[in-house]
């Protein structure tokens, strides 16, 4: 099994980098290069290899990986979930399917109560007025404030806290007395491992952005320092390196270029056709969930004032990927499964993630 899930993997990864504006670069370099006159064909391969690392893509095929990798979960662990550990953590997925109905439940109240529909099609002067607006959307989207959300911490609380592993109730009844509240049994590392694990952030070794107040001048040379190193490492272009470099603290003038290299970032023009699709799916459906997402983002900005300047700018981008059927692929690795809400008068389902 996990040799098939191993394969799969790699599949999926030449998928996807088949798709990436490098790998076009690449065919066409490469193509150009191996009709040159002296490259003879018993060291094509090897004067291929040396030919893309001097032109610097060798790290940006591994960054490209790398960051893959990190994407899918590791094929031995998936095998012994399905195996080992599915019976006894049937008890945790039956509290899901209750809380999935719940949360199901919640929303058709709502939409009764409301009198609203969680999809509908805007007619063409709708879908218009709404793109004209778009840029501005916050400011015109007052009208459903005094929507509830459709499950509160005390819901969620409630759920958690009642959640009882059968084996322990059975065998070892007087456990109860001397847990908290969350009542799970898991196996949790030794304190010696967790010590060897993160001993990263130990108060003895330097971090980025933790000011020592008793000497502010050792504090400013520390932090010089990062930053010279932190530019080193962008130039290096290799995405283990900048991760390990920022499990110390980003430096706040590197931290998007960090970022951009760990996670394996690169907007192309390709990014920019879907992101403006998905725009176009929002101006056409109008969503429950939409006014949800508008409340969440106003109730979050209205209390953290580093956020409420980009109040508008969140509501747009969390309304456009609230389309985004690529988030269904988590699905595959999770028990969770997505509310479908489906559009009168046809047979579509729009799908979208309540949690």
């Amino acid at each position: 099994m996990a040799s098939n899930m191993d394969e799969d993997v790699t599949n999926q990864l030449a998928h996807e980098f088949s798709q990436t504006k490098l790998n076009y670069q690449m065919q066409e370099a490469v193509q150009g290069y191996i009709t040159q006159p002296e490259i003879s064909t018993s060291n094509v391969f090897q004067s291929l290899q040396n030919y893309l690392t001097d032109l610097g893509w060798r790290n940006s095929i591994n960054n490209q990986v790398y960051t893959r990798l990190n994407r899918y979960p590791d094929s031995s662990i998936l095998e012994s979930r399905s195996n080992a550990y599915k019976d006894k953590l049937h008890y945790i997925r039956k509290a899901q399917e209750s809380w999935e109905k719940k949360i199901a439940k919640s929303f058709n109240t709502m939409c009764r109560q409301q009198n609203l529909e969680l999809v509908k099609k805007r007619n063409k002067s709708d879908e218009w007025h709404f793109r004209s607006i778009f840029d501005s959307l916050g400011r015109f989207e007052n009208k459903y404030e005094k929507l509830q959300f459709i499950y509160s911490v005390k819901d969620f609380y409630e759920v958690v806290t009642s959640v009882r592993n059968p084996i322990i109730e059975d065998n070892l009844p007087f456990f109860n007395n001397y847990w908290g509240v969350m009542q799970l049994n898991f196996k949790v590392k030794t304190l010696e491992i967790f010590k060897k694990q993160f001993e990263e952030l130990a108060t003895s070794i330097y971090h980025t952005s933790i000011k020592d107040r008793k000497n502010q001048a050792k504090t400013a040379r520390l932090e010089e320092e990062r930053l010279k190193l932190g530019k080193t490492v962008i130039a290096k272009n290799h995405a283990p390196l900048s991760r390990e470099f920022s499990k110390r603290g980003c430096p706040i003038s590197l931290r998007a270029q960090l970022w951009k290299q760990m996670l394996g970032v690169a907007i192309e023009e390709v990014d920019r056709y879907y992101y403006d699709q998905l725009v176009k799916h929002v101006c056409s459906y109008d969503m429950l969930v939409d006014k949800l997402v508008r409340k969440d983002i106003r109730q979050t900005s209205a209390n953290d004032s580093h956020y409420f300047v980009f109040e508008d700018q969140f509501y747009q981008v969390m309304l456009a990927f609230t389309r985004d059927t690529a988030i269904l692929k988590h699905f595959n690795h999770s028990n969770a499964t997505p509310s479908k809400a489906y559009q009168k008068g046809t047979v579509f389902a729009i799908i979208f993630t309540s949690y």
